[in-house]
């Protein structure tokens, strides 16, 4: 769409996002691509030779702000919902700036709002103020929202949904893979699991008394955040890093031997010490690799090209590591040992798998604790899917009227 006319684009996206640009880019016969990515000075000097396709990590934003100060004929931020808080210093940098001069700007995400629906103002106003109306994200909120009269929620007024709908049907283009693909892409499925009897003794008490006390290991706490890694950890069979139960471990494994022999599955983690044991069992079935936040960048992409190659057979990993952009398409199954936190980075991992090119069902498979706070998570989880699917089919229904 954009070629001839524009002379400098500018992509803004997490860093793993960039090598996949870079590599749609020059299928479709572009060579004049920089990257905007290193120390500062390397950035500076490479910012003043511009090519046409300027790829720039979001923290870039940060490190270079004279980034600003350039006339672009196109921005486009990727994965854009870190811009989505209307108080942090990128958002404010990005939405707000002067990247809004330039002629085509675009936002690309398939999670724009996993918390709640205000998180759609930002990424929309950096595109153009009129699809809400409004310049003011508190102006916004205090008309077309409930204030929240306990807890901290915000809720969109009835009468507004459908206007809000509506102007997201009118301004944003909206595909589901199932428009260019024939099978369904995901089959989910759970395996729950009991905790053992002296690990449960623990976590209960780590629950109450705020007191770990697990075999030789004795410790308290004053802070619910360190008692909740305690129980996730527990979930798993873990006690300050050392595994005492390796029921959940002996569960994946037999899973993966008797179920889908031979077949590649990626693993998903939460913790290194989960990651850990988890290598060491799945190593005596197969070709592993592993990928954790210590891996760089450059050994992250070489362990992708082994997998989709078909050199391993498991990739483990935390999904943070390869939350956007990155293509792991030859896995049959995704397996989430221990689940993510965030919403969102567990729709984007589950994506990695999901190639545009293969028409295939995959497997996505959660190992699920049962009466832990992992089971909370799972419940919680699926609670907030629904409210984004309950969104989704307002603006479905809207177009669906619109093409009527």
């Amino acid at each position: 769409m954009l070629r001839p006319e524009a002379e400098h684009a500018l992509i803004i996206g997490p860093y793993s996002c960039l090598w996949g640009w870079e590599e749609a880019l020059r299928s479709e016969g572009e060579t004049d691509i920089m990257y905007l990515t290193g120390p500062r000075d390397a950035r500076r000097e490479r910012l003043q030779q511009r090519g046409r396709w300027c790829l720039m990590n979001k923290e870039g934003a940060h490190v270079i702000r004279e980034v600003g100060n350039y006339y672009w004929d196109a921005v486009v931020v990727d994965e854009s919902r870190f811009i989505a808080n209307p108080r942090s210093r990128i958002s404010k940098y990005i939405a707000n700036g002067r990247f809004k001069q330039a002629r085509f700007r675009a936002v690309l995400t398939g999670t724009p709002a996993t918390e709640d629906d205000m998180e759609y103002f930002q990424q929309l106003k950096f595109v153009d103020t009129r699809i809400l109306g409004y310049d003011d994200f508190y102006d916004w909120r205090h008309d077309c929202f409930h204030e929240p009269v306990t807890g901290y929620k915000w809720r969109m007024k009835l009468p507004y949904k459908a206007q809000f709908a509506g102007a997201l049907a009118r301004n944003c283009l909206f595909m589901k893979r199932s428009d260019v693909r024939d099978l369904e892409e995901k089959v989910y499925m759970t395996r729950k699991l009991e905790l053992p009897h002296k690990l449960r003794e623990a976590y209960n008490k780590a629950e109450k008394t705020l007191i770990l006390e697990c075999g030789e290991v004795y410790t308290k706490t004053l802070f619910d955040i360190v008692a909740w890694q305690w129980l996730r950890q527990m979930s798993s069979g873990i006690v300050d890093g050392e595994l005492v139960s390796p029921f959940k471990v002996n569960a994946l494994t037999e899973w993966l031997t008797n179920e889908i022999p031979g077949q590649q599955a990626v693993i998903w983690c939460w913790y290194k010490a989960e990651i850990q044991h988890v290598v060491e069992a799945l190593s005596k079935l197969g070709p592993t690799e592993v990928i954790y936040g210590k891996v760089p960048p450059e050994e992250r992409e070489r362990i992708r090209q082994r997998f989709n190659s078909g050199q391993t057979l498991y990739t483990v990993g935390q999904p943070h590591c390869f939350k956007f952009g990155t293509d792991l398409g030859a896995a049959d199954w995704l397996v989430y040992f221990a689940s993510p936190d965030s919403a969102e980075t567990r729709i984007q991992s589950e994506d990695r798998i999901i190639s545009m090119l293969k028409n295939r069902t995959v497997g996505v498979v959660d190992f699920v604790t049962e009466n832990t706070v992992e089971d909370l998570m799972f419940t919680a989880r699926r609670d907030k899917m629904n409210r984004i699917d309950s969104m989704n089919f307002i603006v479905r229904s809207i177009l669906e009227g619109c093409n009527g």
